[in-house]
């Protein structure tokens, strides 16, 4: 009987542990741009600011539930919408990617990758810069 219960918990304890490594991946969230791949080389956002770039500092994307997005680049916001398709996603114009668990956006000039930091889909007063809250 012991042995019984014991094979019935270990199969119990591999199905739990299955279905928690295969969880459905979320776009929908808070995605912050981590990185960025220009000419070829890979740079961290820390790095371009060290560099004078600060493009990408405080890049944001918020997307929501429903096929809406909303992207915030130095404090200036703009609704776009979103997609699946069949290699990623689409997001505005662009298509994405997931690449190591961050979302991949090629502009065109090079890759952007953005890290999500939130499961929120709340455009905060805090991605604003105080250019935006003073208008």
């Amino acid at each position: 009987m012991k042995k019984l219960i014991a094979t019935i918990l270990s199969i119990v304890m591999s199905i739990s542990l299955v279905a928690c490594g295969n969880e459905e991946f979320k776009l929908t969230g808070t995605w912050q741009a981590a990185k960025a791949e220009i000419d070829g080389a890979t740079f961290t956002v820390s790095e371009l600011e060290a560099m004078g770039e600060d493009y990408f500092s405080d890049a944001y994307l918020i997307i929501k539930d429903g096929g809406t997005a909303v992207t915030i680049e130095k404090g200036k916001s703009d609704m776009i919408n979103w997609e699946e398709t069949e290699n990623g996603y689409k997001i505005g114009y662009t298509e994405c990617t997931i690449v190591d668990d961050l979302l991949c956006v090629d502009n065109g000039y090079g890759k952007v990758f953005f890290e999500k930091i939130s499961d929120s889909q709340t455009v905060e007063e805090k991605y604003m810069s105080s250019e935006d809250e003073e208008k």
